[in-house]
C-alpha cells in the first residue's frame, strides 16, 4: 500500500479493523442475541458498539444504577493503559453493585460519540437515568472515582448531585500562557 498523506493512512488502518472485527464476529460462534444488543457480564467493561446498543443499555436500560461509559480508541495509549484500571475498578465494592461499566470504541460507534460530545479520548461519562451527569476527560482514575463516589453519596443522601471541581492542574496551561505572552510582545515589538 502507498501512503500519500495521514488521512489515507489512519483510513486504511481503520478499515482493515473493522474488517477484522467483522470477520472475528462472523466466525465465532453465533447467539441468539441481536447484533445490536450487547450481552452484559457480571462485572467488568461490557462493550457497545451503536448508538441502538448505547440508546437500549444507557438511556433507557440503566435502572437506578449509575453508568460509566469509557469512551476509547484502539490507537490511544492513555486509553490502553486505562483499561485494566477501569476493569479492576468495575469489579470492585460499591461500584460492581452500583454501578454499570461500558467501553465505546468511537471510531466504531462515531454518531455516539458526536451526539455526546466527546472530542478526546479518553473520555468517561457518567449517567444517571439516562443523562449524562459528569465526565472525567484523560486517564485519571483518581478523578473518575472521586466524582463517582460524590455522585453515590448524593444519592444515598438522597442530595442534587454537584459536580466536584475538575483536577486539571493550572500548570498545564502554563506553555500556552507564555507562547501567548511571546506572541503579544512580538507583535508589538516589544
Amino acid at each position: 500500500m502507498g501512503v500519500h498523506n495521514l488521512a489515507e493512512y489512519v483510513k486504511y488502518h481503520q478499515q482493515k479493523l473493522r474488517d477484522e472485527q467483522a470477520h472475528a464476529r462472523s466466525s465465532s460462534t453465533s447467539t441468539s442475541f441481536p447484533a445490536h444488543v450487547p450481552q452484559k457480564k457480571k462485572g467488568g467493561v461490557n462493550k457497545l458498539s451503536s448508538m441502538s446498543s448505547y440508546k437500549s443499555s444507557v438511556v433507557e436500560g440503566s435502572g437506578d444504577k449509575i453508568v460509566v461509559i469509557d469512551f476509547f480508541a484502539t490507537w490511544c495509549g492513555p486509553c490502553k493503559v486505562i483499561a485494566p484500571v477501569i476493569a479492576k475498578m468495575s469489579a470492585e465494592d460499591p461500584y460492581s453493585e452500583k454501578c454499570t461499566f461500558y467501553k465505546i470504541d468511537v471510531d466504531e460507534a462515531p454518531d455516539v460519540a458526536q451526539e455526546l460530545g466527546i472530542r478526546a479520548m479518553p473520555t468517561f461519562g457518567i449517567f444517571k437515568n439516562g443523562e449524562k451527569v459528569d465526565e472525567v476527560v484523560g486517564a485519571n482514575e483518581r478523578e473518575l472515582r472521586s466524582k463517582i463516589n460524590a455522585l453515590l453519596k448524593a444519592i444515598s443522601e438522597g442530595k442534587p448531585y454537584e459536580k466536584p471541581p475538575s483536577e486539571t492542574n493550572w500548570l498545564s496551561y502554563l506553555p500556552m500562557v507564555v507562547l501567548a505572552i511571546l506572541l503579544y510582545r512580538y507583535l508589538m515589538g516589544i
